[in-house]
Protein backbone atom coordinates (compact mmCIF):
# COMPACT_ATOMS: atom_id res chain seq x y z
CA UNK A 1 0.00 0.00 0.00
CA UNK A 2 1.34 3.78 -0.83
CA UNK A 3 1.56 6.33 1.76
CA UNK A 4 -0.80 8.72 2.42
CA UNK A 5 -1.48 11.67 0.02
CA UNK A 6 -0.80 14.69 2.06
CA UNK A 7 -0.40 17.37 -0.87
CA UNK A 8 -3.74 16.71 -2.22
CA UNK A 9 -5.78 16.66 1.05
CA UNK A 10 -4.36 19.10 2.30
CA UNK A 11 -5.32 21.19 -1.04
CA UNK A 12 -9.02 20.03 -0.85
CA UNK A 13 -8.88 20.91 2.95
CA UNK A 14 -7.36 24.36 1.97
CA UNK A 15 -10.49 25.10 -0.23
CA UNK A 16 -13.46 23.78 2.60
CA UNK A 17 -15.64 25.98 4.16
CA UNK A 18 -14.95 24.44 7.63
CA UNK A 19 -11.82 24.42 9.94
CA UNK A 20 -11.60 20.44 9.85
CA UNK A 21 -7.95 20.15 8.79
CA UNK A 22 -6.63 23.48 9.48
CA UNK A 23 -3.83 23.06 9.76
CA UNK A 24 -3.52 18.78 9.27
CA UNK A 25 -0.11 17.22 10.22
CA UNK A 26 1.03 14.16 8.85
CA UNK A 27 3.19 11.57 10.33
CA UNK A 28 4.67 8.51 8.39
CA UNK A 29 4.79 6.31 11.85
CA UNK A 30 4.12 7.54 15.34
CA UNK A 31 3.60 6.04 18.96
CA UNK A 32 -0.11 7.22 19.17
CA UNK A 33 -1.65 10.21 16.77
CA UNK A 34 -3.81 10.60 20.43
CA UNK A 35 -0.59 11.59 22.16
CA UNK A 36 0.67 14.03 19.01
CA UNK A 37 -2.41 15.84 18.94
CA UNK A 38 -2.65 16.66 22.84
CA UNK A 39 0.41 17.71 22.49
CA UNK A 40 -0.09 20.04 19.93
CA UNK A 41 -3.50 20.65 22.44
CA UNK A 42 -1.47 22.02 25.01
CA UNK A 43 0.57 24.65 22.80
CA UNK A 44 -2.34 26.40 21.90
CA UNK A 45 -3.54 24.25 18.65
CA UNK A 46 -6.74 25.87 17.10
CA UNK A 47 -10.06 23.55 16.96
CA UNK A 48 -10.17 21.52 14.24
CA UNK A 49 -6.57 20.51 14.24
CA UNK A 50 -5.74 17.21 12.46
CA UNK A 51 -3.18 14.48 12.86
CA UNK A 52 -2.58 11.54 10.48
CA UNK A 53 -0.43 8.88 10.57
CA UNK A 54 0.25 5.75 8.24
CA UNK A 55 1.59 3.56 11.15
CA UNK A 56 0.98 3.90 14.64
CA UNK A 57 3.31 1.75 16.75
CA UNK A 58 0.96 1.72 20.24
CA UNK A 59 -2.83 2.78 18.73
CA UNK A 60 -5.18 2.15 21.78
CA UNK A 61 -8.78 2.00 21.96
CA UNK A 62 -10.97 2.05 25.37
CA UNK A 63 -8.82 1.08 28.34
CA UNK A 64 -5.86 0.48 26.76
CA UNK A 65 -6.47 -2.11 24.53
CA UNK A 66 -4.44 -1.87 21.68
CA UNK A 67 -5.75 -0.75 18.06
CA UNK A 68 -4.57 -3.31 15.12
CA UNK A 69 -4.21 -1.75 11.46
CA UNK A 70 -1.40 -2.67 9.05
CA UNK A 71 0.66 0.53 8.00
CA UNK A 72 -0.63 2.34 4.95
CA UNK A 73 -3.56 0.55 4.98
CA UNK A 74 -6.28 2.17 7.04
CA UNK A 75 -7.11 5.29 8.73
CA UNK A 76 -5.58 6.25 12.00
CA UNK A 77 -5.74 10.50 12.89
CA UNK A 78 -6.69 12.23 15.69
CA UNK A 79 -8.20 15.91 15.98
CA UNK A 80 -7.82 18.73 18.31
CA UNK A 81 -11.57 19.97 19.64
CA UNK A 82 -12.56 23.12 21.79
CA UNK A 83 -16.30 22.46 21.68
CA UNK A 84 -18.72 25.20 23.27
CA UNK A 85 -20.52 23.27 24.87
CA UNK A 86 -22.14 22.84 28.59
CA UNK A 87 -19.70 20.61 30.37
CA UNK A 88 -22.17 18.40 30.87
CA UNK A 89 -22.90 17.53 26.93
CA UNK A 90 -19.50 15.93 26.91
CA UNK A 91 -19.95 12.64 27.46
CA UNK A 92 -22.47 12.39 24.22
CA UNK A 93 -19.36 14.06 21.88
CA UNK A 94 -18.04 10.62 21.50
CA UNK A 95 -21.55 9.18 19.70
CA UNK A 96 -22.17 12.12 17.59
CA UNK A 97 -18.62 11.70 16.04
CA UNK A 98 -19.97 7.96 15.74
CA UNK A 99 -22.85 8.76 13.91
CA UNK A 100 -21.08 11.68 12.02
CA UNK A 101 -18.71 8.63 10.97
CA UNK A 102 -21.63 5.87 10.46
CA UNK A 103 -22.46 8.51 7.89
CA UNK A 104 -19.61 8.90 5.72
CA UNK A 105 -18.86 5.37 5.56
CA UNK A 106 -22.26 4.43 4.39
CA UNK A 107 -21.14 6.69 1.03
CA UNK A 108 -18.33 3.85 0.02
CA UNK A 109 -20.80 0.37 1.20
CA UNK A 110 -24.02 -0.92 0.37
CA UNK A 111 -25.03 -1.87 4.08
CA UNK A 112 -25.91 0.10 6.80
CA UNK A 113 -23.69 1.32 9.21
CA UNK A 114 -25.00 1.17 13.05
CA UNK A 115 -23.60 1.89 16.15
CA UNK A 116 -22.62 0.03 19.16
CA UNK A 117 -22.42 2.32 22.55
CA UNK A 118 -20.35 3.55 23.69
CA UNK A 119 -17.91 4.32 20.37
CA UNK A 120 -17.78 1.51 17.92
CA UNK A 121 -18.89 1.68 14.35
CA UNK A 122 -20.32 -1.20 12.69
CA UNK A 123 -21.10 -3.03 9.26
CA UNK A 124 -22.85 -6.25 9.81
CA UNK A 125 -22.30 -6.53 12.97
CA UNK A 126 -18.76 -6.05 12.51
CA UNK A 127 -16.26 -3.26 13.75
CA UNK A 128 -15.23 -0.71 11.01
CA UNK A 129 -14.08 1.72 13.03
CA UNK A 130 -13.39 3.03 16.52
CA UNK A 131 -13.38 5.82 18.57
CA UNK A 132 -11.07 7.30 21.57
CA UNK A 133 -12.20 10.37 22.82
CA UNK A 134 -9.55 11.97 25.98
CA UNK A 135 -10.42 15.48 27.64
CA UNK A 136 -8.61 17.80 29.87
CA UNK A 137 -11.34 19.44 32.57
CA UNK A 138 -10.05 22.09 34.26
CA UNK A 139 -12.86 22.42 37.42
CA UNK A 140 -16.23 23.20 35.22
CA UNK A 141 -14.21 23.77 32.29
CA UNK A 142 -13.17 21.93 28.74
CA UNK A 143 -9.72 22.81 27.97
CA UNK A 144 -9.55 20.51 25.07
CA UNK A 145 -10.78 17.15 23.34
CA UNK A 146 -8.60 14.90 21.56
CA UNK A 147 -10.61 12.50 19.33
CA UNK A 148 -8.32 9.62 17.85
CA UNK A 149 -10.18 7.42 15.42
CA UNK A 150 -9.02 4.29 13.85
CA UNK A 151 -11.37 3.03 10.55
CA UNK A 152 -10.58 0.52 8.37
CA UNK A 153 -10.33 1.02 5.18
CA UNK A 154 -8.05 -1.03 2.60
CA UNK A 155 -7.31 -4.17 5.41
CA UNK A 156 -8.21 -7.39 3.81
CA UNK A 157 -7.54 -9.84 7.00
CA UNK A 158 -7.65 -9.29 10.46
CA UNK A 159 -5.68 -11.25 13.07
CA UNK A 160 -7.28 -14.77 14.20
CA UNK A 161 -8.58 -13.39 17.62
CA UNK A 162 -10.71 -10.22 15.74
CA UNK A 163 -11.21 -11.75 11.90
CA UNK A 164 -15.10 -12.61 13.41
CA UNK A 165 -15.40 -9.60 14.57
CA UNK A 166 -13.89 -6.86 12.42
CA UNK A 167 -14.03 -5.73 8.58
CA UNK A 168 -13.54 -2.85 6.40
CA UNK A 169 -14.63 -0.78 3.99
CA UNK A 170 -13.16 -2.52 1.71
CA UNK A 171 -14.57 -5.34 2.06
CA UNK A 172 -18.00 -4.50 2.15
CA UNK A 173 -17.98 -2.65 -1.49
CA UNK A 174 -16.76 -3.48 -4.94
CA UNK A 175 -16.44 0.94 -5.20
CA UNK A 176 -12.69 1.87 -6.03
CA UNK A 177 -11.89 3.47 -2.15
CA UNK A 178 -9.11 5.56 -1.36
CA UNK A 179 -7.94 6.60 2.01
CA UNK A 180 -7.92 10.34 0.88
CA UNK A 181 -11.85 10.19 -0.23
CA UNK A 182 -12.80 8.17 3.12
CA UNK A 183 -10.98 11.18 5.20
CA UNK A 184 -12.89 13.92 3.23
CA UNK A 185 -15.96 11.95 3.84
CA UNK A 186 -15.88 11.29 7.59
CA UNK A 187 -14.04 15.39 8.06
CA UNK A 188 -17.26 17.04 6.25
CA UNK A 189 -20.00 15.34 8.60
CA UNK A 190 -17.58 15.53 11.90
CA UNK A 191 -17.85 19.30 10.68
CA UNK A 192 -21.68 19.37 10.04
CA UNK A 193 -22.68 17.50 13.10
CA UNK A 194 -20.57 18.62 15.88
CA UNK A 195 -21.19 22.28 14.66
CA UNK A 196 -25.11 21.31 15.33
CA UNK A 197 -23.95 19.89 18.63
CA UNK A 198 -22.10 23.23 19.46
CA UNK A 199 -25.50 24.86 18.46
CA UNK A 200 -27.72 22.80 20.95
CA UNK A 201 -28.75 20.18 19.14
CA UNK A 202 -28.00 17.27 21.13
CA UNK A 203 -31.89 15.66 21.44
CA UNK A 204 -31.67 15.55 17.49
CA UNK A 205 -28.56 14.36 16.96
CA UNK A 206 -29.24 11.28 19.98
CA UNK A 207 -32.51 10.85 18.00
CA UNK A 208 -30.29 10.07 14.76
CA UNK A 209 -27.62 7.72 16.95
CA UNK A 210 -30.93 5.67 18.35
CA UNK A 211 -31.66 4.89 14.34
CA UNK A 212 -28.58 3.05 14.49
CA UNK A 213 -28.41 1.84 18.02
CA UNK A 214 -26.74 -1.77 17.01
CA UNK A 215 -27.33 -2.47 21.33
CA UNK A 216 -31.03 -1.74 22.22
CA UNK A 217 -32.65 -4.90 22.93
CA UNK A 218 -29.72 -7.15 23.62
CA UNK A 219 -28.65 -9.13 26.99
CA UNK A 220 -25.23 -6.60 27.81
CA UNK A 221 -22.47 -6.97 30.58
CA UNK A 222 -21.29 -3.45 31.32
CA UNK A 223 -19.28 -3.82 33.95
CA UNK A 224 -20.78 -5.09 36.90
CA UNK A 225 -24.33 -4.75 35.43
CA UNK A 226 -26.06 -7.30 33.18
CA UNK A 227 -29.63 -7.03 31.40
CA UNK A 228 -31.27 -6.14 28.34
CA UNK A 229 -30.08 -2.44 26.84
CA UNK A 230 -32.87 -0.38 26.51
CA UNK A 231 -31.15 2.31 24.29
CA UNK A 232 -29.43 5.52 25.31
CA UNK A 233 -30.47 8.55 26.94
CA UNK A 234 -30.07 12.32 25.32
CA UNK A 235 -26.94 12.67 27.45
CA UNK A 236 -25.39 9.36 25.85
CA UNK A 237 -25.92 7.33 28.88
CA UNK A 238 -27.02 3.34 28.26
CA UNK A 239 -30.08 2.54 29.36
CA UNK A 240 -30.32 -1.02 30.98
CA UNK A 241 -32.96 -2.74 32.37
CA UNK A 242 -32.16 -5.06 35.12
CA UNK A 243 -34.82 -6.90 37.20
CA UNK A 244 -37.26 -4.55 36.07
CA UNK A 245 -35.64 -1.17 36.81
CA UNK A 246 -33.55 0.92 34.94
CA UNK A 247 -30.13 1.73 35.55
CA UNK A 248 -27.99 4.32 33.54
CA UNK A 249 -24.71 3.55 32.65
CA UNK A 250 -22.48 6.05 31.63
CA UNK A 251 -18.82 4.40 30.91
CA UNK A 252 -17.65 1.25 29.72
CA UNK A 253 -17.57 -1.88 27.63
CA UNK A 254 -20.41 -3.75 26.30
CA UNK A 255 -20.50 -7.65 25.81
CA UNK A 256 -23.16 -9.37 24.26
CA UNK A 257 -23.91 -12.15 26.29
CA UNK A 258 -27.27 -13.63 24.57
Amino acid sequence: MTPFDIASINKRFSEAEHSYGKPIFYLEETSSTNDEAAILARAGASHGTVVIADHQRKARGRGGKPWYSEPNTNLAFSLVLRPRVPITHLPAITLVMGLAVAEAVETFVDVPAGIKWPNDVLLRGRKVSGILVESSLSQDRCEYVIAGMGINVLQRSFPSAIEARATSIVLETHRTVTREEVLWQVIMRLALRLESFESGALPELMAEVAKRDEVRGRKVQVGDVQGVADGIDQSGELRVILNGRVQTVRAGEVTFVD
